[in-house]
Order: structure tokens, then sequence, then C-alpha cells
């Protein structure tokens, strides 16, 4: 595995595993991406098109009515305060990561 952008992978790795999505992280013992690149698609290698559409998902998992990352948020002031720093990381995520160039990021 080749990485070619270590700092976008360091902050990739850092926001899954803040939103206990360590299965997604790249280059780490419990990443699972490797092991299934026909599942996720990144047979090819790892892109920012492919992280951006990961990360708009799981944003959109925070403002769907019925998923425990959105109702969670409603139980009392400190998962309200979890909800909207997670949701706040991958904002800030996805606008760094619009700003790239679609490029291979990780190569197998």
């Amino acid at each position: 595995m080749t990485i070619n952008n270590q700092k976008i992978v360091k902050r990739w790795n850092s926001v899954m595993n803040n939103i206990c999505c360590e299965y997604l992280t790249i280059g780490t013992t419990l990443s699972e991406l490797e092991y299934h690149k026909e599942y996720y698609g990144i047979e090819d290698g790892i892109s920012i098109n492919w992280m951006l559409k990961e990360a708009r998902y799981w944003l959109s998992c925070y403002y769907e009515s019925g998923n425990c990352r959105c109702d969670d948020r409603f139980l009392d002031a400190d998962n309200y305060k979890i909800w909207v720093s997670e949701s706040g990381m991958l904002k800030r995520l996805i606008a760094r990561l619009e700003k790239m160039e679609d490029t291979i990021i990780v190569e197998w």
C-alpha cells in the first residue's frame, strides 16, 4: 500500500476514529478497506471522491431521523455536545476534501 498524501490520511483517520468508524481508517490495524476493496468499490485505490462520498454519507446519518447518530442528540446535553462535535468534524473534513482535486490517495 502506498499513501500519496499522508496529511489527509491522518485527518481522515482521526475523524473516522472519533465517529467510531475505525474500520474505515487507512493503514491501521482496525482498517478493513484493504481486505474488502470490492465491497467498498476501491479496487484501484482510495480517491478523494470516494472519501468525500463516504464522509457525506456519515454526515447524513447525523440528520436522519431514526438513526442513533441523530436521535441520541435529544437524550441530554452531553449527547448533544457529542453530536455537535462529531458532525462538525465531518463538515470540516468535507469542506477540505471539496477543495482538493480528485486524485488517488492510496494505491494498492
